[in-house]
Parts: C-alpha cells; sequence; structure tokens
C-alpha cells in the first residue's frame, strides 16, 4: 500500500498520527447581522461575519413585511409611525410570553432615505437593545 493512502488515516499506511490536531468548534448562528444599509457587519475580533440573534431578526422580518411608513409627515406622524410599529411587532409583545418591551420609535432622514430606529428591551438577553431599519 503506497504511503499515507490506507482508510480513515492521516499518517503512513492509513495509522492515525500519534497527536491529532483538535477541532475549531465555533458556534453556528442562524443569520448574520446586517446594519441599516444592508452590509453585513465583521467582528473585528474574530474576522467573521457578526451574528445576528433570534430576537433581532424576528424584528428585521416583521417590521420588512408588516411595517409601511407612514405617507404625510404632519401632527400625527410620531402617532402613526408608533402604532404602526406596535402593530408590525405584536407578535413579539402580547402575552403569554413577550420577547421584547418597545421602549422608543422615531425616525430619521438621511441622504434622501427614511430609516427607523427603534428601542426595545430584550427579555431573552436582558438588555435594552436598539435597531435601525
Amino acid at each position: 500500500m503506497p504511503f499515507g493512502v490506507g482508510p480513515y488515516g492521516v499518517g503512513p499506511y492509513g495509522l492515525p498520527l500519534a497527536i491529532l490536531p483538535g477541532e475549531l468548534t465555533a458556534p453556528i448562528h442562524s443569520s448574520r447581522y446586517i446594519d441599516k444599509d444592508g452590509r453585513y457587519i465583521i467582528d473585528a475580533e474574530t474576522g467573521e461575519f457578526a451574528p445576528m440573534d433570534d430576537v433581532h431578526q424576528r424584528i428585521y422580518l416583521l417590521l420588512a413585511y408588516n411595517f409601511e411608513m407612514p405617507k404625510l409627515v404632519g401632527k400625527d406622524f410620531d402617532n402613526d409611525l408608533k402604532s404602526r410599529v406596535r402593530t408590525a411587532l405584536i407578535l413579539l409583545t402580547q402575552p403569554p410570553e413577550p420577547a421584547i418591551r418597545l421602549e422608543t420609535m422615531e425616525a430619521r432622514w438621511e441622504a434622501g432615505n427614511t430609516y427607523l430606529h427603534v428601542t426595545f428591551y430584550n427579555y431573552q438577553s436582558g438588555l435594552t437593545e436598539d435597531i435601525e431599519v
């Protein structure tokens, strides 16, 4: 048998090496974190894509598919905006097991784009966090 072609081995004749290298076990995340401009965020320490937890992912999806920005800016804009955000995120805020508690909701305009900034308390992590869509 030629050198190193034995079954299931990495050493000569298929025999395992005396000390096998340890496996790198990194956690697998369900999604990658995306910023307000649609770019993936890179973790500076590891060089990997930064993970997005399930709560953030659900908020992004619910706002993407259930929320529409009010058409007119007027005296009722803030109340209308908050009402629409609450309606879009009702699945995450209602009993019996709410995932988040909404804190603040505001719109921001920048270079012709409108961003929605939502601050919420995450019951899973126990932290007040924010998200911008």
